[in-house]
């Protein structure tokens, strides 16, 4: 079975495996390679693949799975990959801390823009 994790950006997975296990709107699921086919929404969690050699692990945002013959895609704004558990959290963390600067300037150009309207609408 192939699995392809893609986010608008990037394709963060795109390998063999044995099975894929996931968290959809109703419950936790795990899809080997004979399932039948399926869609669902994830919710943001871990997505667990791989089979004999280990498991990986994938951090992703809310999305949607599709399991098509020997596919499973998933689509979602963000996701990232991790050999552990540990690992896998320490690189949310980072993310996560990168998405808050980014937001939290963001917030600060806004209050800049919002300042000088006010500025210009009580001049005229």
């Amino acid at each position: 079975m192939r699995l392809v994790i893609a986010t608008p950006d990037e394709r963060v997975v795109d390998e063999e495996t044995h099975k894929v296990s996931a968290e959809g709107e109703v419950g936790c699921f795990t899809l080997l390679p004979n399932h039948i086919d399926y869609v669902t929404v994830l919710r943001p969690g871990i997505v667990t693949f791989g089979g004999l050699s280990g498991e990986r692990y994938a951090a992703v945002d809310l999305g949607v799975l599709v399991k098509e013959g020997p596919v499973v895609r998933i689509a979602c704004r963000h996701a990232v990959v991790g050999e552990s558990l540990e690992q896998l959290e320490g690189i949310v963390r980072e993310r996560f801390l990168e998405v808050e600067d980014r937001e939290r300037a963001v917030r600060a150009a806004f209050a800049r823009l919002e300042a000088e309207f006010v500025r210009h609408m009580m001049e005229l």
